[in-house]
């Protein structure tokens, strides 16, 4: 089994393909590829509405709570002194690079008919809470 959780997004469609294609040439006949990502919910206006609603009130809780922010999370991670040089690496890279789109999170039917097209022969969204999904794959 090989399990992506949360990184493909920050990839570009055509490296995403090649991930796919990489897991499927890496698993044995019968094994499992599962990516857990942002997938936006699709089915219309209101449910866009339903998922950014929960999105909104599941930060709130989190901060409620007394989870740190995205934000304060990195300015954490960079007090770290084993992990200072790479999260500053992070930050010279995010400044070079402007020109990239920030994110890339296509619907779970991109992803299915990617994995499909990469030699996997079968697909299914296993799991979701509006915008985060996970969609396995079968060799």
């Amino acid at each position: 089994m090989i399990l992506s959780c949360t990184s493909l997004h920050w990839l570009q469609g055509e490296e995403v393909q090649a991930v796919y294609r990489q897991a499927h040439a890496l698993l044995r006949a019968g094994g499992v590829f599962c990516n857990l990502d942002w997938m936006p919910v699709e089915g219309g206006r209101e449910l866009r509405v339903l998922a950014d609603a929960y999105g909104h009130n599941h930060e709130e809780r989190e901060a409620t709570a007394g989870s740190p922010s995205w934000q304060d999370w990195w300015e954490a991670a960079a007090r770290v002194p084993w992990l200072a040089d790479a999260v500053q690496a992070r930050e010279r890279a995010r400044e070079r690079d402007t020109s990239r789109p920030a994110e890339f999170m296509p619907g779970i039917r991109w992803h299915e008919q990617a994995l499909l097209a990469a030699g996997f022969r079968a697909t299914a969204e296993v799991w979701r809470v509006f915008d985060s999904a996970a969609v396995v794959a079968v060799k």
